[in-house]
């Protein structure tokens, strides 16, 4: 035997032999899983995220669009309820503001009132521009208004936080107008 043939009988050996060919592809796809799985968490929590701001948004409009009138102590407790629906995610990432609007002879919706947390209130008169024919002249109606800066906990598709911006609308129930108390 030659040392020509012993060496590729050495080769044809190793290219039969398929002993690690399991590692190998392991550690090819490995990376590929991880990626997609952390990816799918990162998009799973985005979305509740997105579910909770459109749900902190509606519960908002909602408790107040309820009353006849708010207190200081009810707004408290409602920005504490907005605050419990987050969880678990940080409400501190969250800018919440409640307005009262109601149209003047023009249709122009003027600010009742405002209360916010995280960010500034309206002033009183000043106007807001709301979706066409929500509401007419003398007619009221609550928005509130929600932003969560959702920061990914891999960074797999952005490293830049992702802001998700929610307004609801509703009419007051039992009222024409919901009035602000101290």
């Amino acid at each position: 035997m030659t040392a020509e043939s012993g060496i590729l009988t050495s080769l044809r050996r190793f290219i039969r032999d398929v002993r690690g060919v399991s590692a190998i592809e392991f550690a090819l796809i490995l990376p590929v899983m991880v990626t997609l799985y952390l990816g799918g968490v990162e998009l799973s929590n985005m979305a509740i995220v997105h579910r909770k701001a459109v749900q902190v948004a509606s519960t908002a409009a909602d408790l107040v669009a309820q009353d006849t009138q708010i207190s200081n102590a009810e707004m408290a407790d409602i920005f504490t309820a907005l605050n419990a629906i987050l969880a678990p995610f940080d409400p501190s990432r969250a800018t919440i503001r409640i307005t009262s609007l109601t149209a003047d002879s023009s249709n122009i919706a003027r600010v009742d009132w405002s209360d916010a947390v995280g960010t500034s209130v309206r002033g009183t008169g000043s106007t807001v521009t709301l979706p066409t024919g929500l509401i007419t002249s003398g007619l009221s109606v609550v928005m509130a208004e929600v932003t969560y800066s959702y920061e990914a906990d891999y960074g797999i598709f952005t490293s830049e936080p992702s802001v998700i911006t929610e307004t609801f609308y509703l009419k007051p129930r039992r009222v024409l107008k919901v009035d602000r108390i101290p």
